[in-house]
């Protein structure tokens, strides 16, 4: 049994989660056409000050947290739109995915920064 989807789960909540599964231009920019949605559970957190100064500088002074899930998530590594974490009324895209499957507590950890994305057409 993983830990993660075990003992752990108590600290875990639901979060939906937007991935768009079309998308098109407009005018020289990527636009979402359209989005799915579906839920996750994770834990949310703060970063720490380490966390917080390995981002680029742009980044630091935006909403910014970490979110730990045993659901791989898409990323800006492998996809130019990420998945988009709904969160106390506000979204967050993924920023940075790290891996940690291992034996003892296989998780995924994702850096996530808040963004404006309140349509399917919005632009980031």
């Amino acid at each position: 049994m993983s830990l993660i989807n075990g003992p752990f789960k108590r600290f875990h909540k639901d979060y939906t989660v937007k991935r768009v599964t079309s998308a098109g231009f407009q005018n020289g920019y990527a636009i979402r056409d359209v989005e799915s949605t579906f839920t996750v559970s994770g834990s949310m957190q703060p970063l720490s000050a380490n966390e917080l100064n390995s981002l680029e500088e742009g980044r630091r002074k935006q909403g910014v947290a970490k979110f730990y899930s045993g659901t791989k998530l898409q990323d800006s590594d492998k996809c130019q739109f990420t998945d988009v974490i709904e969160f106390d009324g506000s979204d967050y895209e993924v920023v940075r995915l790290l891996n940690w499957q291992n034996d003892v507590i296989s998780h995924y950890k994702y850096l996530i920064q808040r963004v404006e994305v309140d349509k399917p057409n919005a632009t980031i």
